[in-house]
């Protein structure tokens, strides 16, 4: 089932607050840029980083996890979901808390995002002609003198 089917821990909706289709359409819009390196620019959701959120008085508190524990963009992510959640009707303010005890992998991506993903990989290994096991294949180096 697709990441953003998902029901993710959240406070209850009321009739003045954010639903959870309305905060994961939001984060749809902001790219994770691991994924633009990797060449399949993946959007927090489908990347499987946002972990839950919270709404009360106009303040919408999200969580999210990162795919690594050196990630340099959690002020570029932070900025990126506060700008498109305060674009919503009743957010006032939008907090961002990264939860850095849960582990990303792949099981976190959504079957959106994991398809891309094996997609570029298909993609990458027929275009530089790769085999599996081929790095134990004993080949000399050009330009080295062998023995």
């Amino acid at each position: 089932m697709p990441r953003a089917e998902l029901a993710l821990p959240h406070t209850p909706a009321t009739s003045a607050s954010p639903t959870e289709a309305e905060v994961l359409a939001a984060l749809e819009q902001v790219v994770d840029p691991c994924s633009v390196t990797a060449g399949v620019p993946l959007s927090l959701v489908d990347m499987g980083l946002v972990v839950g959120w919270s709404y009360a008085g106009g303040v919408l508190d999200l969580s999210l996890t990162v795919t690594g524990p050196g990630c340099t963009y959690l002020g570029l992510l932070a900025d990126a979901a506060g700008q498109v959640l305060r674009g919503l009707p009743v957010v006032a303010e939008v907090r961002v808390a990264f939860v850095p005890d849960i582990v990303w992998d792949e099981s976190r991506m959504s079957d959106r995002g994991r398809g891309l993903l094996a997609g570029r990989r298909q993609r990458t290994v027929a275009a530089l002609g790769l085999r599996p096991r081929m790095w134990q294949e004993a080949r000399p180096l050009a330009g080295v003198d062998q023995p």
